[in-house]
């Protein structure tokens, strides 16, 4: 099986990093004009929330309770083995503050790996032949992270998964860059007066923010004019929701396509993961909900699933069975999403300066 399928699967799972049941699946049928009527007045309130939310200084969003389920066979031939891996939960907590700021030194950002709800932060779980034993796989390998920027001053924290940590580490001297001294497991980057020159071109953050909402409604109506059968429209006192659910190969494919995509990303390429995707795998479950009030958007949550068929390929490492992820993202503003700071005394644990691996050291080698 091609690679590419490989990377559809894993660009499809992280997509969504709890969901309403959306209208009939099946190939595009064209909407009454009343149903018409009533998504242009959805994805238009849709906007209008997004635009209020962000006129906060400061917004965030916490991930929880994610899950992630994928399962993989590596080897060749008899010598061939499956392997599972899982990570629950998927969580962490985003702040940003400075949204209207034209001073990058004005710009807060946190980026915590624990919430309240999950108080150990990301775990992952692997499962298989011939699988080391002990703790790790027992209580879960840590994938916590935590990362600040203040002061015009970045700061990370890999302490907590400090085996991935020397994992990666090693990765990049062996195959990437021999002389990357490894990242420490707290450091600090301090922006150049040239970095944060070129960065406030871009302040404030807010304003390109505040346009976002405009594109989505756009390119939303865009989606649902080619596949109205996968939109669904729910209100109550509580607030709105707008429901994307979809089984279909081809009714996804649709989607994507009226999205205004990156420039490197053409639609041979697209067709090429699509055809991939038809052939080895099954869209067991697509679902996104957007729930939103009058002034601000909630939440986003996701449900996915996708099913890989027997046979689908011969390559070394091959996906298998189902690859699952569902999670939920809820919206914060204002006081709500301030982000957390580091003390004085919490900056002196982070003495080391960070460095960065050279990505082109093997071509410098001439290798």
């Amino acid at each position: 099986m091609k690679k590419s399928l490989v990377l559809f699967a894993l660009a499809t799972i992280s997509l969504a990093s709890c969901s309403s049941s959306g209208g009939t699946q099946g190939g595009s049928q064209a909407a009454s004009s009343d149903e018409s009527a009533k998504a242009k007045q959805a994805f238009s309130a849709l906007r209008l929330a997004s635009e209020e939310g962000l006129k906060s200084d400061s917004f965030g969003m916490v991930l929880s309770k994610g899950k992630a389920n994928a399962a993989f066979a590596a080897g060749e031939g008899e010598e061939k083995k499956e392997y599972g891996l899982r990570v629950e939960p998927c969580a962490f907590d985003l702040r940003m503050a400075g949204l209207n700021a034209t001073s990058f030194n004005e710009m807060k950002v946190s980026l915590l790996g624990k919430t309240s709800s999950a108080k150990q932060g990301s775990r992952a779980y692997l499962s298989g032949d011939e699988l080391f034993t002990g703790a790790i796989a027992k209580d879960g390998l840590p994938l916590t992270a935590d990362a600040y920027l203040q002061d015009s001053v970045f700061y990370l924290n890999l302490y907590d998964m400090a085996v991935l940590r020397r994992g990666v580490n090693e990765i990049i001297k062996s195959e990437i860059d021999p002389d990357f001294e490894g990242f420490p497991a707290r450091g600090h980057y301090a922006f150049s007066a040239e970095q944060i020159e070129e960065a406030e071109k871009e302040l404030p953050l807010g304003t390109s923010l505040r346009e976002a909402p405009q594109k989505i409604e756009k390119e939303l109506l865009s989606a649902y004019a080619s596949s109205s059968e996968s939109f669904s429209f729910a209100s109550d006192a509580q607030g709105s929701r707008i429901t994307f659910s979809t089984t279909s190969w081809d009714s996804l494919e649709t989607i994507v396509n009226a999205f205004d995509l990156p420039a490197d990303l053409g639609k041979e390429d697209i067709d090429s993961l699509f055809a991939d995707a038809k052939k080895n795998a099954t869209l067991t479950r697509c679902v996104f909900d957007f729930e939103y009030s009058a002034s601000h958007w909630d939440a986003l949550s996701y449900d996915l699933c996708l099913t890989f068929k027997d046979g689908a390929g011969n390559d070394t490492f091959t996906p298998i069975g189902e690859w699952t992820a569902v999670g939920r993202l809820d919206f914060s503003y204002g006081a709500d999403a301030m982000p957390v700071s580091l003390s004085e005394k919490d900056i002196t644990r982070y003495q080391n300066e960070l460095a960065w691996p050279n990505f082109n050291a093997s071509e410098e080698a001439g290798e």
